[in-house]
């Protein structure tokens, strides 16, 4: 089980395809994720019409914030598996 004080910060991507392959990876080589997925238009400064506005510029590709964390144990494995499973 990760729990908060023992896991880190593996990844910060914008895209669901990199979302997609690191997971993919990652589940492929055994190693415990957690993914933290965050609305960069989302927040207590804009308003709704701020939201709309800024959604009509905005690439929507990138409207998303995909963080990814693993054990701290884990890290520097992961960090090697994340686009690719090497053997253990």
């Amino acid at each position: 089980m990760m729990l908060l004080f023992n896991r880190k910060e593996l990844a910060v991507v914008f895209s669901l395809e990199q979302k997609d392959t690191i997971a993919a990876n990652l589940s492929q080589a055994g190693i415990d994720y957690q993914v933290k997925a965050r609305d960069n238009l989302a927040g207590p400064s804009l308003s709704l019409e701020g939201r709309r506005a800024a959604d009509l510029f905005m690439d929507q590709r990138n409207r998303w914030k995909y963080t990814f964390y693993v054990k701290t144990s884990d890290l520097d494995y992961a960090r090697h598996c994340m686009y690719g499973t090497p053997g253990r």
